[in-house]
């Protein structure tokens, strides 16, 4: 539950966040939905994975699909490694594009979220030392966890 006084902002309203997920993800796609809202902003969710594209291979999807809906991001859950990146080459200068996890490449929102909790308990990522265990070469969010704690200046 937010602790926060107001609970919603209007600052993206009149805003369309379209969310593209071709994976199963609840977990992502509510916390999307659920900020884009704090935020005033239209959501329009398109789950591939129940749509009639299913079969078709992800970036074959023609940006005309979706162009008309988007207004300033699109944010995409897609199973193909690089496939964030293919679609933000596809996508409007003026639309945002939010990596939500491609593939086993990347998984980098969910990589912001933890800096920012170690950021709340120990602001100074220079004198951490940060041990990550579990399965490294197949995990995305530890692959972008490596890559932030890295920019942030942890050892």
């Amino acid at each position: 539950m937010s602790e926060q006084q107001v609970k919603k902002v209007p600052l993206l309203r009149g805003k369309t966040i379209v969310n593209l997920f071709f994976e199963n993800s609840t977990r992502t796609r509510t916390t999307f939905e659920l900020a884009a809202t704090r935020l005033s902003a239209d959501i329009l969710s398109m789950s591939i994975s129940t749509s009639s594209r299913q079969k078709v291979k992800a970036c074959s999807i023609p940006y005309a699909t979706w162009k008309p809906c988007l207004s300033i991001c699109l944010l995409c859950d897609i199973s193909l490694s690089g496939a964030a990146h293919f679609i933000a080459q596809q996508t409007a200068p003026h639309i945002s594009v939010i990596n939500a996890g491609d593939g086993q490449h990347a998984h980098p929102t969910q990589a912001m979220l933890d800096m920012f909790t170690i950021r709340q308990l120990k602001p100074d990522f220079s004198s951490l030392k940060v041990a990550i265990i579990g399965d490294i070469l197949h995990s995305r969010v530890a692959r972008s966890e490596i890559q932030a704690l890295n920019t942030l200046g942890a050892a």
